[in-house]
């Protein structure tokens, strides 16, 4: 068992509303086309948020998102769909939309 940063279960849920395919069986996919509803989820963005500007907490959670994909990359090889995630994140626009 692990203690992990709030905004670690924060980057998880951004990822799983992300990349739904990667999680969730495929009649429940279209589900995830909606947009998040920040305002539910602000209460725990400020939380994970603390004392972060917005810029440190989007590079924060952009940061965790890199190190997983690099695992994937490390585990399981390239492909096109790491090349799209890649792009994302490094984009800069990863936790646009919480920020």
């Amino acid at each position: 068992m692990a203690v992990a940063p709030a905004d670690y279960e924060l980057d998880m849920l951004l990822r799983f509303w992300r990349y739904p395919w990667n999680f969730v069986p495929e009649q429940l996919e279209a589900v995830y086309n909606d947009p998040l509803d920040i305002e539910l989820m602000e209460p725990f963005v400020k939380l994970c948020q603390g004392d972060l500007s917005d810029e440190m907490m989007s590079a924060r959670l952009s940061s965790l998102e890199l190190i997983y994909r690099l695992n994937l990359v490390n585990r399981f090889g390239w492909n096109d769909e790491s090349a799209e995630m890649f792009e994302t994140v490094l984009g800069g626009d990863w936790a646009s939309g919480l920020v």
